[in-house]
């Protein structure tokens, strides 16, 4: 008895160190079991409290554990357990992003499951390194991975193995954009994994198969893929005897994927339906698992016209994915409710939210990625249904794509502002040579005797040295009759004078002798640019203003003062 306390004491000093801060509500029974027993109930035991150590959130007591675990099976030559304890140890390292502990011991763990021929363990642990890879984006080293996997399932004809190489093997080339190469992979993935009945690869496997599908717009195979998705829960649930609502969280993905086809295809009535069946699977459940109907219920009602409505689900999900501290996908739900202001031409609004996307957007670290995306997976019972993978892949996708859309909005604009910024320079120079022009020719006109001037000229310089006056610029009631007064002319003489000389009728020429003085104002860089400056240059109205400035110029007054600058 004395030997057993002596042998036992490291494994006493862990648990008594681990438990207590593991939350557990049958601590003692726990000790009890593993101390007291031994041989598979002690393992058993083990198992347990590595699984609750699992949703803890303490990275090392969970390796310490699984570290026991394994230390213990090994001591009773349990090959089960054994390899039990080095899957959960090597899922443990990729789930915390652990890297550098992923590739120390990966090769060890998989040369002991080769060796025992322990083949699910070893395909599922070795699947992690494709999938490191594919999150590092080095998509042509996890292709080469992925075959050499299926290489290696096909000489060992282990039907599991094949499948879940194809299934890699599809999302190598998914994450390339190949989705035709993608979907041919995932269809032979399906044909290996089916047989085996791994409920949560074959929901990884079809909501990634869905995907590519989406990209080739094969919309009737869409349908086929979902018809088999839906039928596989259901024939799940009546084999174990659950309700719909018992797996909702997957049988929602499921649903809402057939909804996207609908709203596709416009068949409103359909789409309209299965969202109506997955709201009510959606009761009860934790907020997390509404954000996806959310989604497609902005979808489904910007679709149908309803932009209000469609805005008001945005809005919810914002403030669900706040409260979750989910900011990764709150920046595509702010892209989505910007979209749809810039439709309805609410281009203030849009803005404002863009000028909230990009600096969060900037923000968003690795390390914080990272969490938010185990958190997901945890959330959706990984252990139980395998669906890490396919949580991770599916908002590492969502993240890409929204990066990729930010990039091509940021370079669009850059064009656009290159290309208007040019067209304003050049509009601007020839404003300017024409000004250089006109003032030569009034020197020109000056230096000519004023006896060897006709009537017209003389009219038409008395009339432009009057209009140098801002006083008289500024005079919104100046007209033809008002002018030939301060002349002391006919008005009639009047504008065949300005006629003759301008090619402008009387107004004309004010006008475009008010925009010259606008212009003169706006190119002095101690004027600052007001939006009264229409009352300074004798508009009556700033709409007025502006159209002519622009009808003159080609330029709007700001454009103008910008590029004066």
């Amino acid at each position: 008895m004395k030997c057993q306390q002596v042998r036992y004491r490291p494994i006493l000093v862990v648990l008594l160190l681990l438990l207590p801060s593991l939350s557990l509500a049958n601590v003692d029974s726990i000790i009890n079991r593993i101390i007291i027993n031994d041989g598979e109930l002690r393992l058993q035991a083990y198992e347990e409290t590595c699984r609750a150590a699992a949703t803890q959130n303490n990275i090392e007591n969970e390796l310490l554990l699984l570290s026991a675990y394994q230390d213990e099976s090994a001591r009773q030559n349990n090959v089960d357990h054994q390899t039990q304890a080095r899957t959960l140890r090597l899922y443990t390292f990729y789930n915390n992003n652990l890297s550098d502990s992923l590739d120390l011991y990966i090769d060890e763990h998989l040369s002991f499951m080769e060796k025992y021929e322990k083949w699910i363990s070893y395909y599922s642990c070795r699947s992690l390194v494709v999938e490191r890879l594919l999150y590092d984006k080095k998509l042509h080293t996890a292709l080469r991975e992925a075959e050499m996997m299926y290489d290696i399932a096909s000489h060992n004809n282990t039907r599991y193995g094949k499948g879940v190489s194809a299934y890699l093997i599809g999302s190598c080339y998914q994450s390339m954009g190949r989705h035709k190469e993608a979907s041919q992979f995932f269809e032979q993935a399906e044909t290996e994994l089916l047989p085996e009945e791994n409920i949560g690869q074959l929901h990884n496997l079809y909501a990634m198969a869905w995907q590519s599908l989406a990209h080739t717009k094969s919309s009737d195979r869409q349908i086929d893929l979902t018809d088999r998705w839906e039928a596989m829960w259901q024939e799940y649930c009546e084999k174990n005897k659950l309700q719909l609502s018992d797996i909702a969280p997957y049988y929602m993905v499921c649903v809402l994927a057939r909804v996207d086809v609908h709203i596709k295809k416009k068949e409103m009535l359909l789409a309209r339906q299965g969202l109506d069946l997955v709201q009510q699977l959606s009761h009860g459940q934790r907020d997390i698992t509404k954000l996806l109907l959310l989604k497609y219920e902005a979808i489904y009602n910007d679709s149908i016209g309803d932009h209000t409505a469609a805005l008001q689900c945005l809005k919810e999900r914002y403030s669900i994915q706040l409260n979750l501290d989910n900011m990764l996908n709150a920046l595509e739900t702010l892209q989505m409710s910007a979209t749809i202001l810039t439709q309805l031409g609410r281009y203030e609004e849009a803005a404002s939210i863009y000028e909230v996307l990009l600096p969060q957007k900037d923000s968003i670290t690795h390390t914080s990625m990272t969490a938010q995306l185990d958190e997901l997976a945890l959330l959706y019972n990984v252990n139980t249904l395998e669906s890490d993978k396919i949580v991770l892949r599916f908002w590492l996708n969502i993240m890409i794509g929204m990066c990729v859309i930010l990039i091509l909005f940021l370079i669009c604009y850059a064009y656009y502002r290159c290309r208007i910024n040019a067209k304003n320079k050049i509009i601007y120079q020839k404003i300017q040579a024409q000004a250089q022009i006109e003032k030569r020719v009034k020197i020109l006109e000056e230096s000519v005797p004023i006896e060897n001037r006709t009537n017209d000229e003389i009219l038409f310089h008395k009339v432009k040295e009057l209009l140098r006056d801002p006083k008289i610029i500024a005079d919104d009631s100046l007209d033809r009759t008002r002018l030939a007064q301060i002349l002391g002319t006919n008005s009639n003489y009047l504008a065949a004078a300005i006629k003759n000389e301008s090619g402008l009728k009387v107004m004309e020429f004010i006008n475009k002798t008010r925009i010259d003085f606008a212009c003169v104002l706006l190119k002095d860089d101690n004027t600052v640019f007001s939006h009264h400056i229409w009352e300074i240059c004798g508009f009556s109205s700033r709409s007025t203003f502006y159209r002519l400035f622009k009808s003159t110029t080609g330029l709007t007054p700001q454009n103008y003062k910008e590029t004066a600058k």
